[in-house]
């Protein structure tokens, strides 16, 4: 089983099937609803045997996370991943490759 750390809050897991999303969070009580002060791995989605929507989530969750973001400031979050995530891939030794979408 594959386990790639992206950051502190993401990483992607795989079971046989698929890249799984995962986002460490707080646990909240189900009654009271208050946290509970322990942190535990979520799962954000299942992306199959695609890679690149998985991390092309990750780039969502993460920009949706920011706030009071303009323009300028997401631009520099975009960029600011997408070296993160080269970073992370290189370091695991992962090929990515890009399909034309007229060869898919």
């Amino acid at each position: 089983m594959l386990e790639l750390q992206l950051d502190d809050k993401f990483r992607i897991i795989t079971d046989k099937l698929n890249f799984i999303l995962e986002h460490y969070d707080e646990v909240v009580d189900r009654q009271s609803k208050e946290p509970t002060g322990k942190y535990t791995w979520k799962t954000v989605g299942f992306f199959g045997t695609n890679l690149n929507h998985a991390l092309k989530r990750y780039v969502t969750e993460s920009i949706r996370s920011e706030e009071n973001c303009d323009v300028s400031r997401l631009v520099d979050k975009l960029n600011e991943l997408s070296k993160h995530i080269e970073s992370v891939v290189k370091r695991e030794n992962i090929k990515l490759v890009v399909k034309d979408k007229d060869n898919e």
